[in-house]
């Protein structure tokens, strides 16, 4: 009985973690928005403009469909648990006194942040005038923009990748964010920026190729007014109009790629509940069992 207790008592811990969790605002809402992952084959989109060019054609496509909100593309879904990361350096920190730092960042297209429903707090988000050869620019998170700017507005400031030796052009902040979860909804927010995927000099540098040496890859994110049932087969039809021999990868709602990067947690916790339950019904049922030989001996 008391081994029941002890575990009953660590289901009951696991049980209000979990759901502590499950409360935490992911900075994003889930509700009607439906992703697909997609790889595009390097021999038929070698270019960075061939992939500029299918971007802004599934952008269009998607968003022409009755009951289409918004439309987005990105590398890196949040609360997915995956993400890409890279130093910074940012304008007016003498080299001497800069030090290592990562963020994350996602590359988007589209009108991603309306897609997510990740609110703008400040400034602007992207447009399509924010091309390849438009002065750079980014759109950083609300942690990203109290760290590196204390007591400052975010707006109007300037970073770039890598350190400061590294040569990479400078982009000029345009627009803050809501935090978004990177990974599960309990882990503490992290500096993120976002970088319009016209314009990989902020990576890559201003001589980058326009030549590809690897498939590119990402997700339609896609925020309608109609069930998420409904959903896979419109986007299906937008990209094979596009493209017909294209798949489409991991179709599903935004609320399961939540639950996906919850389950270890709930498995944990089923887990051990379940164990509780098994401890305390042996226990009781051997409780019993000891009452009943015992009367039978009259004791």
């Amino acid at each position: 009985i008391a081994v029941a207790f002890v575990l009953l008592t660590v289901a009951g811990a696991f049980l209000r973690s979990f759901q502590m969790m499950r409360a935490v605002d992911p900075g994003f809402r889930p509700d009607h928005v439906f992703v697909a992952g997609y790889q595009l084959p390097l021999n038929q989109y070698s270019t960075n403009a061939s992939v500029d060019a299918f971007n802004h054609a599934a952008v269009d496509r998607l968003t022409s469909q009755p009951g289409v909100v918004a439309v987005g593309i990105t590398n890196s879904l949040p609360a997915s648990d995956s993400a890409n990361g890279a130093a910074y350096t940012i304008e007016g920190v003498p080299a001497e006194r800069w030090k290592l730092k990562f963020s994350n960042f996602a590359i988007i297209d589209g009108d991603y942040f309306r897609a997510m429903g990740i609110p703008l707090l400040e400034g602007r988000s992207f447009t399509r005038d924010d091309r390849s050869r438009a002065p750079l620019v980014v759109v950083v998170n609300q942690s990203m923009a109290r760290h590196s700017w204390p007591g400052q507005r975010a707006i109007g400031q300037r970073m770039h990748v890598g350190n400061p030796k590294k040569g990479l052009p400078w982009a000029t902040v345009v627009g803050v964010v809501a935090d978004t979860k990177i990974g599960s909804l309990d882990e503490p927010n992290t500096d993120q920026w976002y970088t319009p995927a016209q314009q990989p000099a902020m990576l890559f540098g201003p001589q980058v190729s326009d030549t590809l040496n690897h498939a590119v890859g990402g997700y339609v994110t896609l925020r309608s007014s109609f069930p998420p049932e409904q959903m896979p087969q419109v986007l299906r039809s937008a990209i094979a109009e596009i493209d017909p021999l294209l798949a489409l990868q991991h179709m599903e709602p935004m609320n399961d790629v939540i639950s996906n990067v919850e389950a270890p947690r709930r498995f944990n916790t089923d887990l051990i509940t379940a164990f509780a339950m098994a401890a305390l019904l042996l226990a009781t049922t051997d409780r019993k069992s000891t009452r009943l030989n015992s009367s039978h001996l009259g004791i």
